[in-house]
């Protein structure tokens, strides 16, 4: 049984659509990498235990930042958010396949 899960995993993520997902979301990530120093962002955020101080911070940060950067922080969420909405829906059908089966 654990062949067919395995060869069923592998079509889904050799799918195109997931590709193109998966591509993008590499790309403008990686365009982020070059624009961003990561390191230096998380060192500057507030260590105080407080959610409102590091939502202020990293709320300053995105919007006193160049608007390219803007861009394609946007883009990344963006895809991020159209992959985990598709990997829930997929989820969800193949337990109702499960179920019915």
């Amino acid at each position: 049984m654990w062949r067919v899960r395995t060869v069923h995993l592998i079509r889904r993520v050799t799918r195109p659509r997931f590709m193109i997902k998966t591509a993008s979301l590499v790309a403008l990530g990686g365009t982020l990498g070059v624009w961003i120093s990561f390191l230096d962002v998380l060192s500057n955020t507030p260590v105080s235990l407080g959610l409102s101080s590091v939502y202020h911070f990293y709320s300053y940060a995105f919007f006193n930042t160049e608007r390219g950067v803007q861009i394609v922080i946007v883009g990344v969420a963006g895809v991020f958010l159209w992959i985990v909405v598709d990997t829930v829906r997929n989820i969800r059908s193949s337990r109702g396949l499960q179920l019915s089966a």
